[in-house]
């Protein structure tokens, strides 16, 4: 059963490791940052991922060797992802000697990879017969960067079992934990392209997934901007999130969980999948070049309708490595547009709709579209 966290326990698990006790040679944690950079060549606007990675640190193992454990891999990985036609995804591997994370504050140092509370620096270079290359974990090509972080909007929300469940396995548990709406400043270069990331125009956003089990079901909506329907001006503090991921208990599918963060005018709406009451659907629409997508979630007197239009020519691939071996095929789809409704329930006037925004540069991840 889901159960809320004190806004401290929270941002001490998103800054710190969660992979201790058993789940520390089963289990995979990944700090991730993404935004929109500009191109000083050709103006273009790029949406770019940062990811730091860490997979069964128990292991310590003195090389990087994915998959070779006869328990599952042990290693840390840094790396940068962009996004869209022109997709690339160097990165740099590590073993567990070069990891250095605080235990109080957001400190992850991977070798000379940097990523704290209000900066991140790191450089990444994948060469042809990489072992990441030939694992499907990264591309050749090279990426350095050096941001300032603002933090403009924070909540916290996720899901846990218990220390003695999680620490068994019994549950497989996928934390999506932290949500934070971020701006972010400086220059990244991705192979020979410098990029200009705009405090202004970064929309971006931040969390963490980590957990023992990642499944094999996975969908989720970050970043980007709202804007109102009417009259397209830019809201600029409000934001959207949404992770659906498949429970498992005892090693079988049992339902979804569904986190659903909705903030309008500092308003904070919580359609997350604790709430036994609440009603959801989701579907994905193929419809040739293009791929609808409908989210609907009821709650007793509130209803939010979310629709994308996904475009099949920006499909790019990311993989995850599973604990035990393997890996996770993840399509993330970006930019995405569409719209989003707010309902309230009326009495004897049934449903009223409140709020209508449309959604833009947003991302879109989904594990069924591969």
């Amino acid at each position: 059963m889901a159960v809320r966290r004190s806004k401290r326990y929270m941002r001490n698990t998103r800054n710190r490791s969660q992979l201790h006790g058993a789940i520390s040679s089963k289990g995979l944690e990944v700090w991730r940052h993404f935004f929109w950079a500009k191109s000083l060549d050709t103006d273009e606007i790029v949406p770019v991922l940062l990811e730091y990675m860490l997979l069964n640190p128990a292991h310590k193992e003195r090389r990087q060797q994915p998959y070779f454990h006869v328990n599952g891999s042990s290693f840390a990985m840094v790396r940068c992802i962009r996004l869209g036609k022109k997709s690339i995804q160097p990165a740099h591997f590590l073993s567990m000697k070069d990891v250095d994370i605080s235990r109080r504050i957001l400190s992850l140092r991977f070798g000379r990879n940097i990523c704290l509370e209000d900066a991140l620096t790191g450089q990444v270079v994948t060469v042809d017969k990489d072992i990441g290359e030939r694992f499907a974990l990264a591309s050749a090509g090279s990426a350095s960067w050096d941001l300032q972080v603002q933090k403009s909007q924070s909540y916290g929300y996720g899901f846990i079992a218990s220390r003695w469940v999680t620490a068994s396995r019994l549950i497989g548990l996928s934390w999506h934990v932290g949500g934070l709406r971020a701006r972010y400043d400086g220059d990244i270069a991705i192979n020979e392209e410098e990029l200009k990331v705009d405090l202004a125009s970064s929309y971006g956003f931040q969390d963490k997934i980590w957990g023992g089990c990642l499944g094999s079901d996975w969908i989720k909506l970050y970043g980007g901007y709202l804007a109102d329907a009417e009259n397209g001006e830019i809201a600029s503090d409000d934001s959207l999130s949404l992770f659906r991921h498949q429970r498992t208990v005892l090693g079988k599918p049992e339902g979804y969980d569904y986190h659903i963060i909705y903030v309008h005018n500092g308003v904070l709406y919580d359609f997350s999948s604790d709430v036994k009451r609440n009603v959801y659907v989701f579907h994905e629409h193929d419809k040739g070049e293009f791929v609808e997508v409908l989210f609907e979630a009821v709650a007793v007197t509130q209803r939010l309708v979310i629709r994308l239009t996904v475009d099949k020519q920006m499909y790019n691939t990311i993989q995850y490595p599973y604990p035990g071996g393997g890996n996770l095929s993840i399509t993330a789809v970006t930019p995405v547009s569409g719209e989003l409704e707010l309902f309230r329930f009326i009495p004897l006037g049934g449903w009223e709709r409140e709020i209508h925004q449309t959604i833009h540069l947003s991302v879109y991840e989904s594990s069924t579209l591969c």
